[in-house]
């Protein structure tokens, strides 16, 4: 295969420090604002009627994935972006499978390591400093491999490629992400989309036909989605809510330099959110799949 020119290869190394960035800054904003310390859940929860708390809704999600899996002893299933092992962690308590995480992020390597070893998990658990774009990982290695919202930050061509590379013949590929159902109209919704995009660190804002295209062009079959919007509705609504809470006391530490560029312009992300759903423009789903 033809090397990727220079300049390509910046490209992607710039990106993928803008993403690290992202996550190591905003991390304790995620803790302070949103997840709880059972599931160190970084994404958007699943409400329905029998949830009462936020880590409920964030374990559903969990839940969801343990069934499309159907994880059982002596299969080696992926989590590919896994943050702080979250996920991960809670699946092998859950679950007879093991487990295997990577992050590109130093910080969140040793985080979710550590959170390992205080559940004492490492026999059914390990993470790795890696990028799902390209790992290190033998063909046919996994049984399954999921994301939970980190799709959004890849290259979804090159990623769907390399997971059906390290899926075992038969294997399954879960994706849990947020989508654009539509191309924003109007100056109104391009800007929320921007604010979404630029404080969230991601590359574009990708439609459920980038993802079922990069799937089957990858090869995958039997491919489903199964559309969530309506269950995440509540989270969307508790984190614009929080997020006009801290506005005016975050635009004061940001203009006396005491929080970054990238802490703020989360801030407009986490609002944006919040109308680029009223707007229809915001679509939450899983794909599943498979080898």
């Amino acid at each position: 295969m033809e090397a990727s020119p220079p300049s390509q290869k910046v490209m992607e190394k710039e990106k993928i420090d803008l993403i690290r960035e992202y996550y190591d800054k905003t991390g304790y904003m995620y803790r302070w604002f949103y997840t709880d310390k059972e599931s160190l859940g970084l994404h958007y929860g699943f409400w329905d009627d029998n949830t009462i708390s936020v880590k409920e809704a964030l374990i559903n999600v969990y839940k969801e994935v343990r069934d499309l899996i159907n994880p059982k002893k002596g299969q080696l299933i992926l989590d590919a972006g896994c943050g702080v092992g979250g996920a991960s962690l809670w699946l092998a308590k859950n679950s007879e499978a093991k487990y295997e995480g990577v992050t590109i992020s130093p910080n969140q390597l040793r985080q979710a390591i550590s959170h390992a070893q205080k559940r004492g998990l490492e026999e059914k658990v390990s993470f790795s400093l890696m990028d799902y774009h390209k790992t290190d990982f033998p063909d046919a290695k996994f049984d399954a491999v999921f994301f939970i919202e980190s799709s959004c930050y890849g290259n979804l061509n090159v990623v769907c490629g390399e997971m059906i590379r390290i899926l075992k013949p038969g294997g399954k590929l879960i994706i849990a992400d947020f989508s654009n159902p539509r191309s924003p109209s109007g100056t109104n919704e391009k800007k929320m989309v921007g604010y979404f995009c630029k404080g969230f660190k991601l590359p574009k804002w990708l439609t459920r036909e980038d993802y079922l295209k990069a799937i089957s062009g990858a090869g995958f079959k039997n491919i489903s989605f199964e559309d969530k919007t309506i269950m995440i509705k509540k989270s969307v609504e508790d984190i614009y809510g929080k997020t006009l809470i801290v506005a005016l006391p975050f635009l004061f530490l940001r203009l006396l330099g005491l929080i970054s560029k990238v802490e703020f312009e989360n801030g407009f992300a986490t609002y944006s959110q919040k109308k680029l759903y009223d707007m229809g423009l915001f679509q939450y789903g899983i794909f599943s799949a498979k080898k």
